[in-house]
This record gives C-alpha cells, structure tokens and sequence, in this order.
C-alpha cells in the first residue's frame, strides 16, 4: 500500500501516513458524517483517485463503507488500544494473569453502560462479564489508559457486585520522582488487594516472577528478530497468533514452548520471501483482514 491514495479515519490517518499512503482526507464516526460531508468526501476520493478506505475498528466500519461503496473501492479496518498491567506481581502472588480481549458477541447487556461509540473491546468484554463468561475469575485488573477504560472500571463494579474489580493507574512519566512515587504506591496498593484475593495469605514470590517474565521478554524479542528470516513458514497471521497466544498462558511454560520452537526454526535454512514488507507496532494489527493484507 506504500504511495497509494487512501482515505482513512481521522484515528488512523497518521498512522497509515507513516507507511507511506497518501492520505486524501481524514473522516470522523459514522454519526458525525452529515449528507454534506459524505458528498464532499466522494467528490474527494473520485479526483484523488483513492484506492483504499482506511476505516478504525473500534469505530466501527458505518463510516468507512459508504464511502467504499461509492468510489468503488477496498475497505479495510485497522485497530489500536494501549495496555499496561504489572503482570509479575500477579504472578508472583500465585495467580496466572490471563488477557481479556472481547470477542465475537451482540450487545444487549452491555450497552446499558457503555454507549455505542465505544471502544468494541471493552464493549464485548463488559457483556461477556455480565453474561458470566468470566465469572471462573478470581478477580478483574482494570488500566485506566483511556476514558473508556476508566468508566469500565466504574461501571464493571456496579454491573458484577460479586467479582472483585481493582483500577490500577500506572503513571507514564518515568523520569520525575513524583511519578516514581506514585507508581510504588500503586504497587502497595496492587500487592494488598491481590493479598485479599489469596486462599491463603503467603509471600510474593517477587525475584521468581521477575526472572520469568524477563526470560519471557528475552525469548520474544529473539522470536521476532528470528521470524523475519522465515516468513514463508511463519506467515503474518501465525506470528501474531504466536504472540497473542502468552496472554492466555503461563509465561514459564508458554516460554519453553517458544525456545522449543526457535530452536527448531532456526535449524532450517534462512529462506527467501518475496511479498510485501509491513512493519507495524502494538495491536494495530489484531484484526485478521489486516494480518490477510
């Protein structure tokens, strides 16, 4: 897609610019998009003659596919959402850290807290959770990265009464002793309601989760400094399912698994691919029509 023309979601236009697309125009929701600017934009698409509707998932494609339907061109969607939890003292209190990351569902539950124009993660793992799909949980960590985050945590308390729901605020500034302040007492406060949540009280195995999970980062940085010499074996697809497979799994045990198969990948000789190379950062790219570019 590098020096084509495209129109894309105001979301995800600087992103698709630093690919390298030409980025026509940028549009809003689907509600912000009056008859006016839907009209202008095709006039837009025809002259610049865009190939590719760039739309955000999490907004939804409502915006994104009459515009595609008018020019006649491809639409396609990609995704962005930040995440941070401290996952080892999770670990290191006896639990096993899973990641909630929606799912294929309706919404009927949900929507009693969440407007629609909300992020569809969140959506979907706030009608999950109330349908009970997650209620094997010993209980839910919430981030509070976004606005939307920051309601969910609000709003899963009132909506799961029985579930134990903990907000955990990270500060994103490192460098000041007022943020490295905060973020130990965070970790105080993370570590006494994890204690709670313990059968039985015991010690936070600290130094052994810490060693776990860095092994963990040192494997996955070498799988995917490795994986770009293999890509006729390890697809775009194969390599995100790979990744996205450590949030479901123990990190000691999902690490053996990825030494195991490092050491067989590279076994085999480096080989030749000849498509397109895409580099792309975060979870933009957990969305199977992007990976099936």
């Amino acid at each position: 897609y590098k020096d084509v023309s495209v129109m894309a979601s105001a979301m995800q236009a600087d992103f698709a610019a630093s690919l390298g697309m030409k980025v026509v125009a940028r549009y809003g929701r689907a509600e912000d998009m009056a008859p006016g600017n839907l009209a202008s934009l095709v006039k837009q698409g025809q002259e610049a003659e865009v190939q590719v509707i760039i739309d955000n998932l999490q907004s939804g494609s409502e915006a994104g596919l009459p515009l595609s339907g008018e020019l006649g061109t491809e639409n396609i969607a990609f995704s962005n959402f930040p995440l941070f939890l401290p996952e080892e003292l999770i670990y290191a209190a006896g639990f096993l850290p899973v990641g909630l990351w929606g799912g294929i569902t309706g919404f009927q539950l949900a929507d009693k807290y969440l407007q629609s124009f909300c992020c569809s993660i969140l959506r979907a793992n706030m009608e999950l959770a109330m349908k009970g799909s997650y209620n094997f949980l010993k209980g839910i960590l919430i981030p509070s990265q976004c606005d939307t985050l920051k309601c969910v945590c609000e709003n899963m308390k009132v909506a799961l009464p029985d579930m134990p729901i903990i907000g955990v605020t990270v500060p994103h500034n490192r460098t000041i002793q007022g943020a490295f302040q905060q973020m130990m007492a965070e970790f105080d406060y993370l570590t006494t309601e994890l204690t709670k949540l313990q059968p039985t009280p015991q010690p936070f195995l600290i130094d052994n989760a810490f060693q776990v999970y860095e092994d963990y980062r040192c494997v996955m940085m070498e799988f995917i400094e490795t994986v770009p010499k293999y890509l006729n074996t390890i697809n775009a697809k194969t390599r995100h399912y790979l990744i996205k497979a450590a949030y479901f799994m123990d990190k000691a045990s999902y690490t053996k698994k990825m030494r195991a198969l490092l050491d067989a990948l590279k076994a085999q000789p480096e080989e030749q691919f000849d498509g397109v190379r895409v580099v792309a950062t975060g979870i933009m790219i957990d969305s199977d029509p992007v990976l099936d570019l």
